[in-house]
């Protein structure tokens, strides 16, 4: 009988299987045909942390610790700044104080218009003083245009230097007045009374002028605001 033979082809005749049929995608050391592992913890075999679930988590640990950095140099930033802001504030102060110890030899570089912080009441006073003393002209002192003022710069000229300031303003503004009346004065006399109805216009006017102008100073000094009088002749520097 030809069982031999034929069942030997049986046996050859039965379907190849192939070896990629057993594979268990289940089994964490699986590995295919050509011995690449294909298991579930090829992931973690590969290395490649960006394409599984701890590259994601490595890619979010990256950008909260890059806004974490950003955060600190922003504090940091903000202290440093904190620190020169309060540095250049203590330069400016002492640059203030300096200026004030030195006026006396160094004389007013305020401009006009400027306004001065930090003055105390008693200094504003004072300075209008040297100003609104003038009009006690107006209830009969005499020559209260001229020693109002005068007065002030001797009390106070190694006091402050807005005081100071104000008091050779008002000093020099009414000299200046009073030199400009008398100019004119002189003329009408060098004309034999020709140019006297001139004269008294003149006159006139520059008299309501520095009252004008007396108020506007006096207004000035107490709001702490610089001011220097229009023609006048700094006689006192």
């Amino acid at each position: 009988m030809a069982k031999g033979p034929i069942g030997e082809r049986g046996r050859d005749d039965k379907p190849n299987e192939d070896p990629s049929s057993d594979f268990d995608p289940k089994d964490p050391h699986a590995r295919d045909d050509q011995g690449h592992h294909v298991g579930s913890d090829a992931g973690e075999d590969s290395g490649d942390g960006a394409t599984g679930e701890d590259g994601k988590s490595e890619g979010r640990f990256s950008k909260e610790k890059l806004k974490a950095v950003a955060a600190d140099v922003r504090e940091v930033g903000a202290k440093v700044g904190a620190k020169v802001g309060a540095k250049v504030s203590e330069q400016a102060k002492e640059k203030a104080g300096a200026f004030v110890e030195d006026f006396a030899t160094t004389g007013f570089t305020g401009e006009d218009g400027e306004t001065l912080d930090d003055l105390s009441e008693e200094t504003r006073l004072w300075a209008t003083l040297a100003h609104a003393g003038v009009l006690l002209w107006l209830v009969g002192v005499v020559m209260a245009h001229i020693l109002a003022p005068l007065i002030v710069y001797l009390v106070k000229k190694d006091g402050h230097p807005f005081i100071v300031h104000n008091a050779r303003e008002s000093l020099n503004f009414q000299l200046s007045i009073t030199m400009w009346i008398v100019l004119i004065w002189v003329l009408v006399f060098l004309t034999f009374g020709i140019a006297a109805p001139l004269a008294a216009l003149a006159s006139g006017a520059l008299v309501v002028l520095a009252f004008i102008l007396v108020i506007v100073a006096s207004v000035r000094a107490w709001t702490g605001t610089v001011y220097r009088y229009p023609l006048t002749i700094r006689f006192i520097k």
